[in-house]
């Protein structure tokens, strides 16, 4: 404890020393509740091993004060704590360096500790009034805590929130003009008077707080307040990561569909600070994938693509504001609240880069044939715990879940989890795979394997596929997530929903193999997960070979032949072995058939060869036996006559052509049975 008075760089390392080896010796508690003396070593010492994921705050925290420690030591560590809180508070506040997202976490726990928890120890009126200060400040940089002691009316002073309250009233009925109250705004932002500041801070926290019942507002007053949202943004009234809150949220109310009340709120509020735009190139980015954006807002083009030379983030025309642009991560709901080793997400659809349009008429009840939209509280519920999951509460979110899932909202629940989430975050895939399982909901597992292969079939029929790069991204992802339902999980994929062979030879035929053989392969690959369809397994292995013969025509794009390489290398299967196998014996091959649809294709203009090559030749392939090493077949040998794809007869042969033709993907039943 001595090495605490050291300069900051020593110290923190000693700190980090002694967690290390308390951890090893597995005697961190004994030290922190025990051993040491000193408040201020307790706290840092209890944060740093939180940030390192070697103690929960939340477990910890009430055990410690309720310890055998003394009242004036435990009220010592209280302050150190709260003082922790606020030097990280205003480092977000400051924004010259973020907090990061373990001190987020931290922040979390520690301000729910002393709020929300039985146990909490004694404070004095002088400590309460500070720690309620800091979570009103908290609230406003870091989005978790907001949800702390959401039922106390006393975390702002009785006399500010009705002082807050009454500027809004006035604004409400007519009283005082919208300009009026952002000027009112500025004046107490700049304040020297705390009262003014607290009234402030009061109405911003109130105004965002209010976001989630603006769609029940009448129709004058959300007019009202959209105009309210646009002028706080478009005057600089707020700051650092309230401006991104504040700019997220124009972005989720533009996400809506057309003719709801919220998309209207959008449109105000962008109307009001449009000439800002420039200033946020990547917000202009999201903005610009809103379809009907332009139609409803008429003259948005030129504020989304300004001439050359205007100002943008940073540059030296804002300096002196004081301010920053909201980055990413405060577009997305603000720093990633995540600690060592646990998973997070990406929360907010709004922040990738992939058009997911063919996608949404699968949330369509009009399209899709269920019973309608879910009430919006619901909705609102599903997207917040969503939004949270990660590992660590993965038990807790299934059971918060299962308090108000009904039997009726499952299906959107499944259009939610595949075309919001899986379609658009493959890491996190297990996860949400696991969610599925802890929910234990069979007629929720049947209505996302419904929505998935909806979902493949939207996309395989999209006349964008061969020239979008995000649709077959889409794609690539839903094949994974189809691959985590169905083989990992040692079930089938029946014929009738998704025959994968007989879409690879429409796709070589229709000119999609660019966007086909990588989703096969994505599919494929949790093979090795399974314990049934791992190879040697015949029907895996005859489509891995079909794969393989595919790589062995001339011309395809070495972008393809990669991706079968990838898969071979992924499963454990050597590609040489299997290309010696085939031609081995050729006449159980698909390479007569391979052949009689390519000679049809026009190559020169296909995006899965590349042009002016020679045409394939059964006889000359890529790599001859001559060419590779003896090796040993046993393991293919062994279902060879099980899996091994017949040459098509001479009249089908005689019967392909080049026409375009959809994708055999069958509506998908909610039944399993054997492929």
């Amino acid at each position: 404890e001595v090495g605490l008075a050291a300069d900051g760089a020593s110290r923190e390392a000693l700190l980090s020393r002694i967690v290390e080896v308390s951890v090893e010796q597995k005697w961190l508690e004994g030290l922190l509740e025990q051993v040491s003396t000193r408040p201020a070593f307790v706290a840092l010492v209890a944060v740093l091993a939180s940030s390192r994921a070697c103690l929960s705050l939340t477990e910890w925290m009430p055990t410690f004060f309720a310890g055998p420690k003394s009242p004036a030591f435990k009220a010592a560590v209280t302050r150190c704590f709260l003082r922790y809180v606020e030097t990280k508070v205003r480092q977000e506040e400051a924004a010259t360096s973020s907090a990061g997202p373990a001190a987020a976490d931290q922040v979390e726990e520690i301000l729910r500790f002393f709020f929300e928890t039985p146990s909490k120890p004694a404070l004095s009126a002088a400590v309460q009034e500070w720690a309620k200060s800091l979570l009103k400040d908290a609230r406003a940089v870091f989005p978790k805590t907001q949800s702390i002691a959401a039922e106390q009316t006393d975390v702002f002073a009785t006399a500010i929130e009705e002082e807050a309250n009454s500027c809004f009233g006035r604004v409400y009925t007519g009283q005082m003009t919208v300009d009026q109250l952002i000027e009112l705004l500025q004046r107490y932002k700049a304040s020297a008077d705390q009262k003014e500041v607290d009234i402030y801070q009061c109405m911003i926290h109130n105004l965002f707080d209010e976001y989630r019942f603006f769609p029940k507002y009448p129709e004058k007053e959300l007019q009202t307040t959209a105009r309210i949202f646009g002028e706080i943004i478009a005057h600089n009234v707020l700051s650092n990561i309230r401006l991104g809150i504040a700019l997220r949220y124009v972005l989720q109310a533009l996400a809506r569909p057309p003719n709801n009340r919220m998309l209207h709120f959008g449109i105000m509020a962008l109307d009001r600070f449009k000439h800002r735009l420039p200033e946020w190139p990547q917000y202009c980015a999201h903005l610009k994938k809103i379809e009907g954006l332009s139609t409803e807002l008429p003259g948005i083009e030129s504020f989304l693509n300004p001439p050359a030379g205007t100002p943008a983030v940073g540059d030296s025309a804002r300096a002196g504001t004081g301010q920053l642009a909201p980055d990413a991560a405060a577009l997305q709901g603000g720093a990633q609240n995540s600690m060592a080793g646990k998973a997070r997400l990406d929360h907010s659809t709004f922040g990738h880069t992939y058009d997911i349009g063919t996608l949404l008429p699968q949330t369509d009840p009009k399209t899709t044939g269920s019973s309608g939209a879910v009430p919006l509280d619901v909705a609102d519920k599903i997207g917040f715990l969503m939004n949270n999951l990660m590992e660590a509460n993965l038990d807790a979110t299934a059971t918060e879940m299962k308090k108000f899932l009904r039997p009726q909202y499952l299906f959107f629940l499944s259009q939610y989890l595949v075309v919001k989430r899986a379609s658009l975050e493959p890491n996190n895939h297990k996860l949400y795979l696991a969610l599925i399982e802890k929910l234990m909901m069979k007629d929720l597992d049947n209505y996302v394997l419904q929505v998935t292969y909806n979902s493949i079939k939207a996309l395989l029929s999209s006349e964008k596929i061969r020239t979008s790069s995000s649709e077959r991204s889409l794609l690539k992802n839903l094949g994974s997530w189809l691959g985590h339902l169905t083989i990992a999980r040692n079930k089938p994929l029946l014929t009738k929903n998704l025959n994968l062979k007989d879409l690879l030879f429409e796709s070589l035929e229709n000119g999609t193999l660019i966007a086909v053989i990588p989703f096969v392969a994505k599919v494929l690959e949790h093979c090795t997960a399974s314990k049934i369809f791992k190879p040697p397994n015949p029907w895996m292995m005859g489509i891995v070979m079909l794969l393989v013969e595919m790589h062995q025509l001339p011309d395809l794009k070495l972008t393809l032949k990669f991706e079968v390489e990838v898969l071979c290398k992924n499963i454990n299967v050597n590609l040489n072995e299997i290309i010696q196998l085939i031609y081995k014996h050729k006449d159980k091959s698909n390479l007569p058939r391979l052949e009689a649809i390519r000679a049809k294709l026009d190559t020169a203009n296909s995006t899965d060869f590349m042009a002016n090559r020679d045409p394939i030749s059964v006889s000359a392939p890529h790599r001859t036996v001559q060419d590779m090493a003896p090796s040993s077949f046993a393991q293919y040998n062994q279902g060879f006559g099980g899996f091994t794809p017949q040459p098509p007869s001479s009249s089908a042969a005689a019967s392909a052509d080049s026409s375009v033709a959809p994708p055999r993907l069958a509506s998908p039943s909610l039944t399993q049975g054997a492929s």
